[in-house]
């Protein structure tokens, strides 16, 4: 599956959602994955590859944990 079958896929779930909770996870779950292709992007060596030290420098991954663990614990919020 590619990015474009992914992010209609994902449309398709936040449509179809039959709860509120679905549809904000739906959305976050895009948001994160936009987050992690932009990184891709930004950091690959320009021949598809993405090393971990790249990754890693500059503490990059845990910053993105830390993003990913925020919208995540906003999603929950939203919905209690």
């Amino acid at each position: 599956m590619n990015q474009q079958e992914i992010d209609q896929s994902l449309d398709r779930m936040t449509e179809n959602a039959v709860s509120d909770m679905d549809k904000l996870f739906a959305v976050r779950l895009k948001t994160i994955l936009n987050q992690i292709a932009t990184m891709y992007q930004k950091y690959s060596n320009g021949e598809g590859e993405l090393s971990w030290t790249d990754l890693n420098h500059f503490n990059r991954y845990q910053q993105l944990l830390t993003n990913i663990q925020g919208l995540l614990e906003m999603c929950i919020c939203k919905t209690l």
